[in-house]
């Protein structure tokens, strides 16, 4: 028996909820699974966590078997959940009632977020010039114009309504491809 299937037939006998050292409790007590780790009632919440309904974190289980009242720390029950109605829960988890996973997943969510929002105002705040160059720079970058550093050119002054940057995709100029500043700020957007 795994220590999921344990705590599921744990679960079963209680169908109002345990929180995860009762759980432990329960496992040990009717000798549900044998434990070999230093802090085996971490390794049950850690288990639970996976398992939840709602807590998704990048080494978070897809299969989910639980979920959770929403308290945090040792007042956190869990249930078993039958796989098909929604769960409620009172309030998201407090930071310090995450498994560490969680914290760094979500820290390093909201810090690319926080670097793209200020990338974004940087280039919406900076003048036409400094736009139509950047996109020139990132298209060669993406590979367009049969030689990169001599292919794409800046043409036009800021705000002119015209053509502001010119691609060749082969050393004789057969093919040009242009683009204006105004359909590349649509497509940001």
């Amino acid at each position: 028996m795994t220590i999921v299937e344990a705590i599921k037939k744990v679960l079963e006998q209680h169908p109002a909820g345990l929180g995860f050292v009762k759980i432990y409790d329960e496992i040990v007590k009717n000798n549900l699974y044998d434990f070999g780790a230093i802090d085996p009632q971490s390794v049950v919440r850690s288990k639970l966590r996976q398992h939840s309904v709602g807590v998704d974190f990048p080494s978070a289980s897809p299969t989910k078997y639980f979920y959770t009242d929403g308290e945090k720390g040792k007042a956190a029950k869990y249930f078993l959940w039958d796989g098909k109605s929604k769960p409620t829960r009172n309030k998201e988890p407090e930071k310090y009632d995450r498994l560490p996973e969680e914290v760094i997943d979500s820290s390093h969510s909201e810090h690319l977020l926080q670097i793209k929002n200020q990338m974004m105002d940087f280039i919406y705040n900076s003048d036409y010039g400094f736009f139509e160059k950047l996109v020139i720079r990132l298209l060669q970058k993406m590979g367009y114009g049969w030689d990169n550093k001599k292919s794409g050119f800046h043409t036009g002054g800021p705000n002119d309504r015209g053509i502001d940057g010119l691609f060749s995709s082969t050393s004789l100029d057969l093919i040009k491809y242009t683009f204006r500043q105004s359909d590349i700020k649509k497509t940001l957007q």
